[in-house]
């Protein structure tokens, strides 16, 4: 099956073919600089499922440059409930979710509260029964797509090797899911 016929599966019963028409991409949270290469990797995604727009959230909704300022900036509640009203506001409204917030848990008090967070997005994600994609069967971020595919389809083109690691999850429990609380100090990267 190819990624637009397993994106149009999900059609309502008695009402003919469904057409995707918007993804919803959850991140880890907004960037400090432009974002151009996520947003372009995003993109490409996009087309590869056969949506027609692309939405953003983010399980944390404060910028930092990167993984280490979230230790800091999240260790109070404040960008982790700002990101929940955001995600509970879109999902309803979206066709279909790819996650991309990294396999990666931030340290200190932020490892709680980003694991209660991903709790809370899986938990809102059987809610509302869309489906779910990711890359290579985990979330990794954007920025380690290409590297990921590299390892994985060694001499393809990253369009061609992407489409191929898109990887829509089953409705039941996703045995990669709890990847990330497994080993994230073992040195794995989104």
């Amino acid at each position: 099956m190819t990624l637009p016929e397993a994106a149009s599966s999900r059609a309502p019963s008695g009402e003919g073919p469904w057409r995707p028409t918007t993804l919803l991409f959850v991140g880890l949270n907004p960037p400090l600089t432009s974002g151009a290469r996520t947003r372009a990797r995003v993109e490409l995604a996009r087309g590869l499922l056969g949506f027609e727009s692309v939405q953003v959230a983010n399980l944390f909704a404060l910028p930092t440059r990167d993984l280490a300022g979230i230790v800091t900036a999240g260790d109070t509640e404040h960008g982790w409930s700002a990101a929940r009203t955001t995600l509970a506001h879109r999902l309803p409204a979206v066709d279909g979710v790819l996650l991309g917030y990294g396999v990666q848990a931030p340290s200190g008090p932020a490892r709680q509260r980003f694991r209660d967070q991903v709790a809370w997005l899986e938990a809102l994600l059987t809610d509302v029964g869309l489906p779910v994609w990711q890359v290579g069967g985990q979330p990794r971020h954007p920025s380690r797509w290409q590297r990921h595919t590299h390892r994985t389809r060694p001499g393809k083109p990253f369009p061609a090797a992407l489409a191929a690691e898109l990887r829509r999850r089953d409705d039941s429990h996703d045995e990669n899911a709890d990847a990330v609380f497994r080993a994230p100090s073992a040195g794995v990267t989104g």
